[in-house]
């Protein structure tokens, strides 16, 4: 197959570093695998963002599989399943790489 690809997904904060515009607070960058590692994404949310929000934009991307799945980190490994919790709350700032396993 070919080589993984990787997507600078569009959130409010890439569109207003896009539009030249200046982003206030603090930013996380988060490498999400998908779909068996086949695609990356790259996901740049204020921390004050939360697990659901990050979901969104997963669930926007994800080519295969069901919507039924866990984000989790390799090191340390842990699941992140409180849809409530901020990306700063769950220490997935000010970047993190994670992974989603289909259930």
């Amino acid at each position: 197959p070919g080589s993984p690809s990787i997507e600078v997904v569009k959130t409010e904060v890439v569109k207003s570093i896009q539009s030249g515009a200046n982003w206030s607070g603090p930013v996380a960058t988060l490498r999400v695998k998908l779909d068996h590692g086949s695609k990356t994404l790259i996901v740049k949310l204020p921390y004050h963002s939360t697990i659901s929000d990050l979901r969104k934009f997963i669930d926007q991307h994800k080519a295969t599989g069901t919507k039924v799945y866990e984000i989790r980190t390799t090191f340390p490994n842990k699941k992140y399943d409180q849809v409530h919790q901020t990306l700063e709350e769950a220490g997935l700032v000010p970047s993190a790489n994670l992974h989603v396993r289909d259930m």
